[in-house]
C-alpha cells in the first residue's frame, strides 16, 4: 500500500507542461522541428502548412539560376543561399510551441536597384508552420518519451 502511495503523490507532482518542454529540450526536438518546417516541406516538397504548393511558381529566370545552382526548380523551395533557412526559430510557452523566422529576403528590382522582398506577402502566412502530417510526426515522438519519462519519475 505504501508504494502505491507513493506512486500516487509522484503522479500528483508531475507538471506535464514542463515534462513536454523538457522532452523538446532534450532531445533535439526544436531542430527536428526546423527541420520538418525547412527541408521536409519548403525544400523536399515545396508545400505550405496547409499541404498546399507554394504559389506563385518560380520565374523562367529563377528557375535558370536554381538549374545553375544545381537546385529543384520544379518549386519553390525558399532556399537560394540558405540564410533564410537560418533564421528558423522555435519557441515554447507552456501551451503553444511557436515557429517564426525572418521572411524578408534581400533582392533587386528590375532597375537592378536593391529592395527588401517580404516572402510572406509574396507566398503567404503559411509558410512557416508545420502540415498536419509532420506535426503528428512531433507529437509522437514526444508521445513516445512522454510515456518513457512518466514511467521513470513515478516508478523510481
Amino acid at each position: 500500500m505504501d508504494a502505491l502511495l507513493r506512486v500516487l503523490r509522484k503522479t500528483k507532482k508531475l507538471d506535464p507542461f514542463q515534462l513536454i518542454d523538457d522532452i523538446i529540450r532534450s532531445n533535439n526536438l526544436l531542430e527536428y522541428i526546423i527541420k520538418l518546417n525547412t527541408e521536409s516541406q519548403l525544400f523536399n516538397r515545396g508545400i505550405s502548412n496547409d499541404g498546399m504548393k507554394i504559389i506563385p511558381p518560380y520565374t523562367k529566370t529563377t528557375k535558370s539560376i536554381k538549374r545553375r545552382k544545381g537546385q529543384p526548380s520544379t518549386r519553390v523551395t525558399l532556399k537560394d543561399t540558405g540564410d533564410m533557412y537560418k533564421t528558423w526559430e522555435v519557441k515554447l510557452s507552456k501551451l503553444y510551441i511557436t515557429i517564426t523566422a525572418n521572411l524578408i529576403k534581400k533582392g533587386k528590382n528590375k532597375d537592378g536597384n536593391n529592395i527588401d522582398i517580404n516572402l510572406e506577402i509574396k507566398y503567404g502566412t503559411s509558410i512557416v508552420g508545420l502540415t498536419d502530417e509532420n506535426l503528428q510526426k512531433l507529437i509522437n515522438k514526444i508521445k513516445r518519451e512522454f510515456k518513457k519519462e512518466v514511467l521513470k519519475q513515478i516508478l523510481n
